[in-house]
């Protein structure tokens, strides 16, 4: 059953004193803009359920998920630290007779809910900015960045040995399940894990003995993956008059695996045979949605997560976010902005900035041909005169300095809302994430204007 509020009062206030309930200016202003009933629409419409029992309150889910996202805390951090402040309970709405929610009851919900719900409840927070004339759509800057994979770097060796690992994983637990198996299951994967620190004391060799040491080792661990799932086929075989449910649904496990080893053991087998450049690549066994990006850092070559894009309005406010697939180039992404603006404010901003990897002559005019009047994309390349001429005018040198702004916010939300990392292995959870983050920003900035 949906719960929306916590409609019990708490006697307790009447007997502590005043003060130390108070909260600090930015969870005031947080807690102001939540307690609208409009955040309980999108909850409402879809799981608005009259029997069963009730859920966590979505005032206190709202509130404590703002918290771990703006503190970057675990669910069991968050839940330890609820139940230890008393302004922290005083702003989740978390009466003194009681506990906090679970962490493991917020990860289902969240898990539940979905992204769906939270790019919905984003929305009411725009409208909220939009009924404040905080933003109003004349302005719109956009750049794009990577949401890091929760992965380790990947390597071919790294790679097969996780592949090794997790069907080991699979056929133990399996067999605490009941299952006989009548031969001994050998796993190699001492031998697997003898050969990745042989590959890592091959770093003080010289190059070309590092190489080879390097195509040895894989062609070693090629053939261990492929004993090791051979033998784990043999075993599900045995297994399948066996019907319950939690075999069931490690028998899909298993499958899975044995899908993206196949795979790993193709493309390394591809590397083996001198082809290193493969399309659609994975470099995960745990999240395979995640995708090599290089942007041209120096400091980072090659980043491993999804891209994502953003777009702001006036006072740094993100008015828009969508993950993208593999690495597109971003000049094919301006028709898209526009049309997010567009769908958010009903108009088309006066000024439009982004930096020099949106630059096409064509998107330009085209841009200038449907309205509008300031476009601020620096040019590739060396320029002629004339374009110098037109990137030294006052208001392009001004939007060049607005557009600066989107590194900033790219940089508070990686240092203060969690989101250089996702912890979620799916591209949905990936994207709740990446809302979520959003939602906590944007409250944030919301504080921070109201004080």
């Amino acid at each position: 059953m949906l719960k929306l509020k916590q409609e019990q009062l708490d006697l307790w206030e009447t007997i502590f004193p005043k003060e130390s309930f108070k909260l600090n200016d930015e969870l005031e202003a947080v807690d102001q803009i939540l307690s609208d009933d409009q955040f309980f629409e999108p909850y409402f419409k879809k799981y608005n359920q009259v029997i069963g029992r009730p859920t966590t309150p979505v005032d206190t889910y709202h509130r404590m998920m703002y918290l771990k996202f703006r503190y970057q805390l675990s669910y069991e951090q968050l839940e330890r630290e609820v139940n230890d402040s008393i302004t922290w309970r005083r702003f989740c709405r978390v009466p003194f007779q009681e506990l906090a929610p679970d962490g493991t009851s917020l990860c289902k919900l969240t898990k539940k809910y979905g992204e769906s719900v939270i790019q919905r409840i984003n929305a009411v927070i725009l409208e909220k900015y939009k009924d404040q004339k905080v933003i109003r759509g004349k302005k719109l800057r956009t750049d794009t960045t990577v949401i890091h994979a929760n992965i380790h770097y990947p390597t071919d060796a790294g790679l097969l040995t996780d592949c090794i690992r997790t069907i080991t994983r699979t056929v133990a637990q399996l067999q605490k399940q009941g299952v006989q198996v009548k031969e001994r299951f050998q796993s190699h994967l001492r031998n697997a894990k003898k050969t990745l620190l042989r590959l890592a004391k091959s770093t003080r060799t010289k190059a070309r003995q590092r190489s080879e040491i390097v195509k040895k080792s894989n062609q070693k661990l090629v053939g261990l993956t492929k004993k090791v799932m051979q033998k784990a086929q043999a075993v599900f075989q045995r297994a399948q008059q066996r019907q319950s449910a939690a075999i069931k649904k490690i028998r899909a496990q298993f499958k899975k695996t044995c899908k993206i080893t196949r795979t790993i053991i193709r493309q390394t087998e591809e590397v083996l045979n001198g082809n290193p450049q493969i399309p659609e690549r994975k470099v995960s066994v745990f999240d395979t949605g995640a995708r090599p990006i290089r942007r041209g850092k120096a400091q980072t070559p090659t980043e491993f997560g999804r891209k994502v894009i953003l777009q702001e309005a006036e006072n740094g406010v993100i008015t828009g976010y969508h993950l993208l697939s593999g690495n597109p180039a971003e000049v094919g992404l301006i028709d898209q902005v526009i049309h997010n603006h567009q769908q958010v404010f009903g108009r088309l901003p006066e000024e439009f900035a982004a930096d020099r990897g949106y630059y096409s002559a064509e998107k330009e005019t085209a841009l200038q041909a449907l309205g509008i009047a300031k476009v601020c994309i620096p040019a590739k390349g060396r320029s002629s005169p004339q374009r110098r001429q037109y990137q030294r005018q006052y208001w392009f040198r001004r939007l060049l300095r607005f557009r600066a702004g989107c590194e900033s916010t790219i940089s508070n939300l990686c240092r203060m809302f969690a989101f250089r990392r996702t912890l979620s292995r799916t591209e949905h959870g990936t994207k709740t994430w990446t809302s979520w983050s959003i939602f906590a920003y944007n409250l944030w900035r919301y504080a921070v204007w109201a004080t």
